[in-house]
């Protein structure tokens, strides 16, 4: 494993910027590195062996201090992050998605 170089993050996020219904693979690759946080740590639907439920949920998120708690990591223990970045990216999703329900109900 090794870290990717500034121009290899760039051209990544260029790449999948450019693709409509790459959307979600964007947001996640911009959270994974704004977080460092692991797959089962950043996405809910992951299950786990011991039927506990992994991932960032929006009452995860603290707008005010913008910090995000991330669960299920290796370590077994909560662990509380301030990323700003990762805050509104999530935020952006959740308003997203808000507006696509309201939208449908018409």
């Amino acid at each position: 494993m090794r870290i990717l170089t500034e121009d290899e993050i760039k051209a990544l996020s260029s790449e999948m910027a450019g693709r409509e219904n790459w959307r979600d693979a964007l947001d996640f690759f911009r959270v994974a590195l704004g977080t460092g946080a692991r797959f089962d740590e950043i996405l809910p639907t992951v299950e786990r062996a011991d039927r506990t439920a992994a991932g960032i949920r929006w009452t995860d998120v603290n707008e005010r201090f913008e910090t995000v708690l991330l669960r299920a990591n290796k370590t077994g223990k909560d662990r509380v992050i301030h990323v700003p970045a990762v805050v509104e990216i999530i935020k952006q999703r959740v308003v997203a998605q808000l507006r696509e329900r309201k939208s449908s109900r018409r």
